[in-house]
C-alpha cells in the first residue's frame, strides 16, 4: 500500500526563499507514496503566494490566513490535511533529496508503536557564511538531550505520525517561540519516542533574532512543564531544562547588549545546573554572531 505524507509549510512574507524550499520538496523521490505539499501563508504582505503559484504543481495546496505565529500557521497545516505522515518545512530552509524517503521507510520499519517521529541531522548556515553540522543525538538519548537544548528544530526536520498530533494535541499557539521544544516535551511525557538519523538531509538558514520579550514569556510559558518533567523523569532532568530555558534568556539578553540580564541569567542558569558551565561558554561561542566555536556534537565543514 503506497504511503501517503503531507508537508506542511508556513510562511510569512519569504518571498526571497520560499519557491527554493517548496523545490525541493516536490523534487523528493516519493516513488508509490503520496504527497501532498499545504504551504500556509499567514499573513504576507509581499508576493510569496504568487510565486509558489507559478509552480504550477498539482500537489500544492495554499490556505490563507491573517497572521497569528509560527504555531498557527503549523497547526492550520495540520488541520487541512489527511495523511497518516505529517513533515514540516520552514519556508527559509531546504530538504536534501532523500529525506522524505528515508525517514518513511524508518517509521514503516519500526515494531513500536510509541515510535511516534524521526528527525535527521542539519546542516546550519550561518548569516556570517560559517557552516555547522548539527547531528542528531542518538534515539536512546533523544529525551535525555531534549532537557539540555532544544536541538531538533522540528519545524524542518521532523516526520510525524498524525496518531502523535491526536493523543498530545497541536502546537501551542501562546508561544512565538520554543514551539517545537514544547510539542516534543508533552510527546515524551505521553509516552512516544523519536528515531532519528546521523544523515544530513536538511538544510536550515539562519533566520532573523527573535526578540527579548517573546524568549521570555516563551521560556516562562515553558516552565509550566517542570512539575510533569520532574514526574516523568526526575528531580534532575527538571532541573536541566530549567537551567537550558534560562540559557536562551541570557543568549537573548546578550544579543540584545544587555549585558546586566545576560549575567542574572546565566546565574541562574548554572544556579540550576552547575555542570552546564562549559556547555553555556560553548553555546555562547557557538551561537553570538561574530564569535567562534561550535555547539558540543557538531562538526565544522
Amino acid at each position: 500500500m503506497p504511503w501517503v505524507v503531507d508537508c506542511i509549510i508556513p510562511c510569512y512574507n519569504n518571498a526571497a526563499t520560499v519557491t527554493r524550499a517548496v523545490r525541493s520538496v516536490l523534487e523528493q523521490d516519493v516513488g508509490d507514496g503520496v504527497l501532498t505539499l499545504i504551504l500556509v501563508d499567514d499573513g504576507s504582505s509581499d508576493d510569496s503566494v504568487a510565486q509558489v503559484r507559478a509552480i504550477g504543481d498539482s500537489r500544492v495546496t495554499i490556505v490563507r490566513q491573517p497572521n497569528a505565529g509560527p504555531a498557527a500557521a503549523r497547526n492550520t497545516g495540520v488541520r487541512a490535511g489527511r495523511a497518516p505522515f505529517c513533515a514540516f518545512l520552514d519556508a527559509d530552509d531546504v530538504w536534501r533529496p532523500g529525506k522524505l524517503r528515508l525517514q518513511v521507510a524508518a517509521l514503516l520499519a519500526a515494531d513500536d508503536s510509541c515510535v511516534g517521529g524521526h528527525c535527521v541531522s542539519f546542516l546550519q548556515r550561518r548569516a556570517c557564511g560559517r557552516r555547522i553540522v548539527r547531528t542528531m543525538p542518538a534515539p536512546e538519548r533523544f529525551a535525555d538531550a531534549t532537557m539540555d537544548v532544544c536541538m531538533t528544530t522540528l519545524g524542518s526536520t521532523m516526520l510525524a505520525r498524525r496518531a502523535m498530533f491526536d493523543a498530545v494535541g497541536l502546537f501551542d499557539e501562546g508561544l512565538r517561540c520554543f514551539e517545537d521544544w514544547d510539542w516534543q516535551l508533552r510527546c515524551l511525557l505521553k509516552g512516544f519516542r523519536f528515531d532519528t538519523s546521523p544523515q544530513v538531509l536538511v538544510e536550515k538558514y539562519e533566520g532573523g533574532r527573535r526578540s527579548g520579550a517573546v524568549v521570555e514569556v516563551s521560556a516562562a510559558l515553558l516552565r509550566r512543564r517542570l512539575p510533569e518533567v520532574r514526574t516523568a523523569f526526575g528531580a534532575r532532568a527538571a532541573r536541566r531544562l530549567a537551567s537550558a530555558l534560562y540559557f536562551e534568556i541570557a543568549l537573548s539578553d546578550a544579543l540584545r547588549r544587555d549585558w546586566a540580564g545576560c549575567i542574572v541569567n546565566s546565574v541562574r542558569c548554572l544556579g540550576a545546573n552547575p555542570r552546564r558551565l562549559g556547555l553555556l561558554a560553548r553555546q555562547a561561542a557557538r551561537r553570538i554572531p561574530g564569535r567562534s566555536g561550535v555547539w558540543l556534537g557538531d562538526a565544522r565543514m
